[in-house]
């Protein structure tokens, strides 16, 4: 990936690869979150939510326990 491509094609080509190069559906999704959490170092949260599948990070295990600890300090 080259530096003059835009970063919706960057984050495309990242989330593309990982789907088609990670064997198992766990490792994709801890990847994913990883390239979520990693791309928010560049680039900002709405572009990353337009490219990357937001269900697929709401949907990880992880953030049912984020969730539900959130809720219990919110009441």
């Amino acid at each position: 990936m080259s530096y003059d491509e835009l970063p919706e094609t960057v984050l495309d080509k990242c989330a593309r690869r990982l789907q088609s190069e990670v064997e198992t559906e766990d490792e994709r999704a801890i990847l994913y979150i990883a390239l979520a959490a990693l791309s928010s170092l560049r680039f900002p949260k709405d572009l990353i939510l337009k490219v990357l599948e937001v269900s697929r990070l709401e949907n990880l295990p992880l953030f049912d326990g984020i969730r539900e600890e959130w809720k219990a300090q919110r009441s």
